[in-house]
């Protein structure tokens, strides 16, 4: 049965993969391996977090699907994500590094 989860959990990563970078390809990452881990472990998780709060869904195989699905596609919406977040925070520093270094040679 774990089994049979595990791999349900691997077919929900490759469905969301494939449906978002069809969406959405500039906010998915490049790479297959990496991407399939992290939304296997972001459903993985996602369905343990519901059972430990309270399941409100049928479980298949051992896991939540619904739970599942939201799991993967934001654990690879955000390891998408965080190059851009990561240049947004980089370009705001040094913006504001730039004005203070104006204000004090003024």
């Amino acid at each position: 049965m774990i089994i049979l989860g595990i791999f349900l959990l691997l077919a929900i990563s490759i469905a969301v993969h494939s449906l978002s970078k069809k969406f959405i390809p500039i906010a998915v990452p490049k790479g297959r391996l990496k991407i399939l881990v992290v939304g296997w472990l972001g459903a993985l998780s996602a369905s343990f977090l519901e059972g430990f709060i309270g399941p409100w869904e049928p479980e298949i195989a051992g896991f939540y699907l619904i739970a599942a699905v939201i799991g993967s596609a934001v654990s690879i919406l955000g390891w998408g994500v965080a190059p851009f977040v990561s240049i947004f925070i980089g370009l705001n520093m040094r913006k504001r590094v730039k004005d203070q270094v104006k204000q004090k040679g003024d």
